[in-house]
């Protein structure tokens, strides 16, 4: 009798693994409750399987999430359906034999759907119990006349039903892993024949089963490296260009998202993920041309509008940008980031009123959104603008905030208030926000650094400690990366403290956190950030200059041909460095509107950051023309950096040297090299 009229018990010796396997199961999805309820982030925290982190190098994820689960029905599902098809498999093919192939198939599973599913945070045992499934399969193959009477019992009938229920529903309905439920049947179903032939000594068909179940380990192998790497698949080649763009690789990154784009030409997504790097890239031309073509077979196609609006943005084209916004509306794209591109294509023809009514119209929309405050922010502080305390008071109104503001309208207000240089004022409020919101880093660094501007340095080094204080030690380098501009913001206060051993202290420990970094991979940014250290602390300048030259090999972006022009003036090489600033100011003209347009990619901002004009670029091009000599050139530029009374990191250090070029009886040339 292949399968039998009754199932064994719970107790019963001859289940011995499938009943361990449940109480395992069980005591894992008990665990998670415990320690705090099940979602998504506690799931990947435990071991649920997700591409990206796997392919990162936490292999371990495809053992561990065959043990999780989403819900207890979930669980309760897979469990019952595992102590039918144990009782059915186990008996038969022993204990050692029913748990390979049960964590067998659930490594196959989770492979397989890494492959077809990279983007799915997936955990279950499906896989796993599939697996006994086609165990069960195999049995058919090996005796099929008796199985075929046996599906008329309950036991044979369950297995009917449950490949052919969950394959058909898997297709069908969204959010199912199909695909590691047909790796742990197909897996199952080879391994049972290969031991089921070895449990009966049916030489007849060992040599069949043989072949079986090595051309069973090729092909899992073969999934196995496929999975860490799986460069047929456009999901793999998102997160691959992904990665390569966080290093500073751009060329890599932009030829691995076409590749996913010729893989699946006609699936859109693969295409808007293209379009977004090359806006982020300055190619907003190009960008557009990847929308358009994406459309046509996009599900929305509103979206897909949308982000054609904010490529037109950075191209500067309002026509353009007005035919994407009535498209969007027209296809049902309405919230508050369409009324920030409305907002954006007033501003563009120079109506204010509508623009500064469009921003509100999105705060109204979403108050809670940063990304609506934003885009007001860099309406209120654009380059030229003045301080307006009446129209702060009408924006108060517009969007109902009364005397008990909130967080993020305080927020708003400090950094409004900041730009203006009136840092009582942003101290307040940034104050009022943090009693509201007590555990903000950045909240607390923009208190430190309004104290400093104050020259209350005491009180500025407190709130700096205290954000140190808050971060965790670790032997992991990038995360020590954010303590770095907390770092440099002390270096400055201790400077004005004279405490010049702490300082050199505190200028070689930035250092050592970047290099450590550079140690594992040559990221563009990092080489960037640490040359720019390097020019500021003034040491290791030639260091300084060839990290900056190969930041700028990377990515020729303005910020890095600046951080390029600052080492070769602290080299003392002038010419080089007029030119490279040069460069960098041709660049941020073209980015000025990038910059705007990135708000709508880059996600939620973390900071609320005012429209700076660009000012310190301004700042430096007049430190290298006054070190050559032009005066005149150099003091223009340095009005330009200084102009409206607007802060930026080294306003007094352009203040001061715009006196002493304006000075005839001071040597300003002499300081600069200081």
């Amino acid at each position: 009798m292949v399968i039998s009229k009754k199932i064994p018990g719970f107790f019963d010796p001859s289940v011995f693994v499938t009943s361990t396997l449940i109480v395992l199961n069980g005591g894992v999805f008990t665990g998670l409750m415990v320690s705090g309820g099940i979602d998504a982030s506690s799931l990947l925290r435990f071991g649920a399987q997700y591409g990206p982190l796997i392919w990162q190098g936490e292999y371990w994820r495809i053992l561990t999430t065959i043990f999780l689960h989403f819900n207890l029905l979930h669980l309760l599902f897979n469990m019952y359906a595992l102590y039918i098809l144990g009782g059915v498999v186990e008996p038969i093919l022993g204990a050692r034999r029913f748990f390979s192939l049960y964590l067998f198939s659930g490594l196959a599973g989770s492979i397989v759907s890494i492959s077809f599913n990279p983007d799915f945070i997936s955990v279950g045992a499906s896989g796993a119990v599939f697996g006994a499934a086609g165990a069960s399969l195999a049995l058919w193959f090996y005796e099929p006349r008796p199985l075929r009477k046996k599906f008329l019992e309950p036991s044979g009938f369950f297995l009917l039903a449950f490949v052919v229920y969950n394959v058909i529903f898997g297709f069908v309905q969204s959010g199912i892993d199909n695909a590691a439920h047909i790796g742990g049947l197909f897996t199952g179903t080879a391994l049972g024949y290969y031991f089921i032939v070895r449990v009966k000594d049916d030489a007849r068909r060992l040599p069949f089963a043989r072949i079986l179940y090595l051309l069973f380990s090729f092909f899992f192998a073969l999934s196995v490296l496929y999975s860490m790497r799986p460069i047929f698949n456009p999901g793999w080649h998102v997160w691959y260009a992904e990665q390569l763009y966080n290093l500073g690789e751009m060329e890599l990154a932009e030829k691995s998202y076409r590749r996913a784009v010729e893989m699946r030409p006609r699936n859109a997504i693969y295409r808007r993920e293209l379009g977004r790097f090359l806006i982020l890239e300055g190619e907003p031309d190009n960008a557009l041309r990847e929308f358009n073509a994406a459309i046509p077979s996009a599900g929305d196609q509103g979206l897909l509008s949308y982000l054609s609006g904010v490529a037109a943005l950075a191209m500067n084209d309002e026509k353009i940008l007005w035919d994407c916004y009535s498209r969007a509306r027209k296809n049902g794209y309405f919230n508050h980031r369409i009324l920030i591109l409305l907002g954006n294509y007033y501003s563009l023809i120079e109506q204010w009123d509508n623009a500064l009514d469009a921003f509100l119209r999105a705060i109204r929309l979403d108050p809670n959104d940063p990304m609506s405050y934003q885009a007001l922010l860099f309406h209120l502080t654009r380059y030229g603008e003045e301080e307006n305390r009446e129209r702060l008071e009408y924006i108060r109104k517009e969007i109902n905030q009364g005397e008990t503001s909130s967080t993020l309208h305080l927020r708003f207000l400090g950094a409004y208030y900041r730009h203006f240089r009136r840092f009582d004022l942003a101290l307040e409020s940034y104050e009022k926000a943090r009693d509201k919101l007590v555990e903000n880093r950045f909240i607390s660094f923009d208190i430190a650094y309004c104290l400093y501007k104050m020259n209350r340095l005491e009180e500025a080094e407190r709130e700096i400690n205290l954000l140190l204080a808050s971060f965790p030690d670790t032997s992991l380098p990038e995360l020590n990366l954010p303590k770095n501009i907390i770092l440099m913001m002390k270096i400055k206060i201790v400077k004005d403290q004279r405490k010049d051993s702490l300082a050199k202290s505190l200028r070689w420990e930035i250092e050592e956190n970047y290099r450590a970094v550079l140690k594992k991979e040559r990221n563009m940014t990092i080489l960037n950030n640490l040359a720019y250290h390097l020019a500021e602390e003034n040491y290791k300048i030639d260091e300084a200059v060839e990290m900056a030259r190969e930041a700028a090999q990377k990515n020729p972006a303005a910020y890095v041909l600046d951080t390029l022009a600052w080492c070769y003036f602290r080299k003392g090489r002038y010419p080089e460095a007029l030119e490279a600033m040069n460069h960098a100011i041709d660049r941020m003209k073209k980015d000025r509107l990038l910059k705007y347009a990135m708000t709508h990619l880059d996600g939620t901002p973390e900071i609320l950051a005012p429209d700076d004009g660009d000012r310190e670029y301004f700042y430096h091009l007049g430190a290298i023309l006054a070190a050559m000599g032009k005066k005149k050139e150099a003091s223009a530029s340095l009005e330009k950096a200084l102009r409206n009374h607007a802060d930026f990191d080294d306003y007094e250090k352009a203040r001061d040297l715009h006196s002493r070029i304006e000075n005839k009886n001071v040597n300003y040339q002499q300081s600069l090299l200081e």
